[in-house]
């Protein structure tokens, strides 16, 4: 998400304010002025260094150093200059420590002075940068200033003195909290101040638009102060006090919790997407101990969560799954919706997904994690386009009708995202949603440069296997199937079984690992089928029967034994075509090189009418062949192996009483999977030694077989058939395949039957069958008394179900 939207704005509109992601234009007007000040670079670089985008960061910060440049004659808000370039300046200042930063936030807080300069130090709106003439917005009510604009400025003012030890900017602020604690009315603020005279315009208070981060900053510089701005905190609490007597109600209806808004000392019971920001701030509140007079922690928490909810279902009333600017309480029979035309829009608010970051933060509730995640999938099915984020104009209208405008996805809705994925990666993923690939960088031949020991180490990746695991450990009724596999390879040139989690390696030892891992993961797997690539390589060509055939009376036994088990299949090509059409998947994970297949993947899902990913970008090191430190070399086996044990570590007691488990590669006497399988407690049955026994010596099936194919296809030395010498002349021909088939299947199929049923008896809790002769005739499901197995034919055939 981050580098969609900063690699198409870096694209289409560098240096501009802003980025129209339809028309793939920049925009330098509105609010902004005119002018291109980079407010994108400047406002999401923190975003962008977070992400570990170093190629990104580097470019925005010599932009920032050799093209920034703020005298200009454009008229910008004050408000949006502060938030945007003094803030995003010192945050960026805050993460590096690089003086560069700390002294365009300086620069860029001194073109703002002038604004100040009025009768009560109540800056107005509007200043231009070149002059410093300032004014107040023409549609303000009376020319006044606004609570959110003039009451947004504390902390950045506050921190900016703090860091170059120079009073002017913390003075400025002090002034105007000393200004507004005199013009409050019974602790309540209102939305508009007169700058000339210090009294209200008009009585209209609100804790969504026009006032919302007034509160906000109020709680905020208390805790930036180390707790010890004790005016910060009383005004915040008698403020929050007032506001919830005068705007907190319920709905009678749904029981809805919402802050409406004060117009002259009449409720307005409307709310708005700025105003789900107070559910998060009430959190803050509460595990802060900046605690309201009237209320206790406790009771502070159910407000958030009320609140959480109420916007949660602004959401879930849509037809997009995204909530309106504006939603409505009058009416009993509609709550939480939006009413008017000019107030369905979404323009890609952080606000809603914000609050349940904070409330999952303090509860670890899932539910929360949940809401965000399907807003997510909202967000990536309706709002992404080919050149970046555009907000909607009608979130109740599933025909999606974009605004063109890239409004706070670049920095403010992606950061309250990306913060808690970048502090555990998957948090806000549910465990029911654990659908994810993850492609590693691929290093030639075995020898990896000799950063690569220092691969696992790096923090994203870190967290990224730590997060994977948790949510192994966290797995309880859900299971998740983990498959390693060639490096971005078809595949079928591995026979592999795609899952959930899919890890790009390439190396036989964990494949062949992988399959013993099958027991410890339980019962729950899915994977697909190859037979479009087996056509296009002739794999089996002179099979019994076309594949597309054969795969089409597959599918049709497996789908007889519903209810028992439910199954689709996906025809895979590679990683981009196969993640096209897997609808269950929902994020994908790729390394950096690999960017530009997660877009092509997004664009046919979008066609196939499925959602898009999610997409995270693993930053990888580079190879240096020039400098390997030999003794540092890791391979790769090595590397995968340590991964592996890592993600699969204790899931044995996940298996499931009586389960049938599909492994190959276990009929040879003595070998390791084999003593491996058993020591886990497995029965095996080696199912492909059964066929010998249907046609051995002097048996009915022997003598068919022998009048049918002649006798040169007998042993002249044991007088068995000699079984090489039967596929290689019956696999030239389809009738003859058919021949041999029917001869000997029914025996098989009651031979291995019977064993199934004995190694029940045995109370053997998994039953591990290696079928790779029932595969050869065609025959892939074998219904049981307790069950049913899925056979994989080792070396051509790819094949998935799920085990509901």
């Amino acid at each position: 998400m981050v580098f969609h939207s900063y690699s198409n704005y870096a694209k289409y509109a560098w240096g501009a304010n802003e980025h129209r992601p339809i028309s793939k234009t920049g925009h330098s007007a509105n609010i902004f002025g005119s002018s291109p000040l980079g407010i994108s670079i400047i406002d999401s670089i923190d975003t962008i260094y977070l992400a570990d985008l170093k190629e990104f960061y580097q470019k925005s910060r010599d932009w920032i150093e050799t093209k920034f440049n703020p005298n200009v004659p454009s008229e910008v808000s004050v408000f949006e200059i502060n938030i945007r370039l003094v803030g995003g300046f010192l945050s960026i200042y805050a993460l590096t420590n690089d003086k560069l930063y700390l002294d365009k936030a300086e620069l860029m807080a001194n073109r703002l002075l002038p604004a100040f300069d009025t009768p009560t130090g109540i800056p107005h709106a509007l200043i231009t940068l070149s002059n410093g003439a300032s004014k107040n917005w023409n549609w303000a009510a009376g020319g006044c200033s606004i609570l959110s604009e003039f009451g947004t400025v504390h902390l950045e003012f506050q921190y900016l003195s703090q860091l170059t030890g120079k009073d002017i900017y913390l003075q400025k602020v002090e002034k105007i909290r000393k200004v507004l604690k005199g013009a409050s009315e019974n602790n309540m603020y209102y939305n508009y101040l007169n700058p000339q005279t210090g009294a209200w315009c008009q009585k209209h208070a609100s804790l969504g638009a026009l006032g919302d981060s007034f509160y906000e900053y109020l709680l905020k510089s208390w805790i930036l102060s180390g707790k010890k701005d004790e005016e910060a905190r009383s005004m915040y609490e008698n403020a929050m006090k007032a506001a919830e007597e005068a705007m907190l109600r319920k709905t009678p209806t749904s029981n809805l919790m919402y802050f409406g808004e004060q117009r002259s000392g009449r409720l307005d019971p409307q709310m708005g997407h700025l105003t789900c920001f107070v559910g998060g701030l009430y959190v803050l509140s509460a595990s802060s101990g900046a605690i309201s007079l009237n209320s206790s922690a406790k009771n502070q928490m159910e407000i958030a969560q009320a609140i959480g909810k109420t916007c949660r279902e602004s959401y879930t009333r849509t037809a997009t799954g995204l909530g309106p600017e504006a939603f409505h309480f009058e009416r009993t029979d509609v709550e939480a919706k939006a009413l008017r035309d000019q107030e369905k829009y979404y323009i890609l608010r952080p606000e809603v997904i914000e609050t349940w970051f904070y409330l999952w933060r303090n509860t670890h509730e899932q539910i929360y994690r949940d809401w965000a995640w399907q807003a997510i999938i909202s967000l990536e099915k309706y709002c992404r386009v080919e050149g970046g984020y555009s907000g909607i104009r009608d979130v109740y209208s599933s025909v999606v009708s974009h605004d063109d405008v890239q409004q706070n996805i670049p920095k403010t809705t992606q950061q309250t995202l990306y913060v808690p994925l970048k502090h555990r990666f998957f948090d806000l993923i549910p465990k029911e949603v654990m659908q994810i690939i993850v492609a590693i960088k691929h290093f030639s031949e075995g020898v990896v440069p000799p950063q690569f020991a220092q691969f696992c180490r790096r923090p994203l990746v870190a967290r990224l296997i730590r997060s994977l695991v948790n949510a192994l450990n966290e797995q309880k009724d859900q299971h998740i199937h983990l498959l390693f596999d060639a490096i971005y390879k078809q595949l079928t040139e591995k026979n592999n079984l795609t899952a959930d989690i899919l890890l790009y390696t390439g190396d036989s030892t964990i494949r062949r690992t992988n399959s013993i891992q099958l027991l410890r993961i339980g019962k729950k797997v899915v994977v697909g089928v190859t037979d479009g690539i087996m056509i296009e390589n002739k794999v089996l060509a002179k099979a019994s029967e076309p594949v597309i055939n054969f795969m089409s009376n597959f599918w049709s036994s497996f789908d007889s034994m519903r209810p028992n088990i439910n199954a689709y299949r996906e025809s895979i090509g590679n990683v981009c075509s196969s993640s096209t059409i897997m609808a269950d998947l929902n994020c994908i994970i790729l390394a950096d090189e690999r960017q530009q297949d997660a877009f092509q993947v997004d664009k046919q899902r979008q066609e196939n009418g499925l959602s898009q990913f999610a997409v995270h970008i693993v930053p990888m090191i580079s190879a240096d062949k020039d400098n390997q430190d030999q003794d540092k070399k890791l391979s790769l086996i090595s590397f995968r192996q340590q991964v592996l044990n890592i993600l699969l570590k204790s899931r044995l007691q996940s298996v499931e009483s009586n389960l049938p488990c599909i492994i190959n590669g276990v009929s040879i006497e003595g070998s390791i999977n084999a003593r491996r399988i058993e020591n886990l407690g497995a029965g095996i049955s080696k199912c492909d030694k059964l066929g010998h026994k249907t046609y051995k010596i002097d048996t009915d099936a022997y003598k068919k077989i022998n009048e049918k194919f002649g006798k040169d296809i007998i042993n002249s030395i044991d007088r068995e058939i000699d079984r090489k010498f039967v596929d290689k002349k019956v696999f030239q021909s389809s009738d003859e395949l058919k021949i041999l088939t029917d001869i000997f299947w029914n025996l098989v199929l009651h031979l291995m039957q019977r064993i199934v049923e004995y190694l029940f008896k045995e109370a053997q809790r998994t039953i591990v069958l290696d079928a790779i002769l029932l595969l050869e005739a065609t025959k892939i499901i074998v219904p049981m008394k307790h069950g049913y197995c899925i056979y994989d034919y080792q070396k051509s055939y790819s094949m998935y179900c799920r085990i509901l």
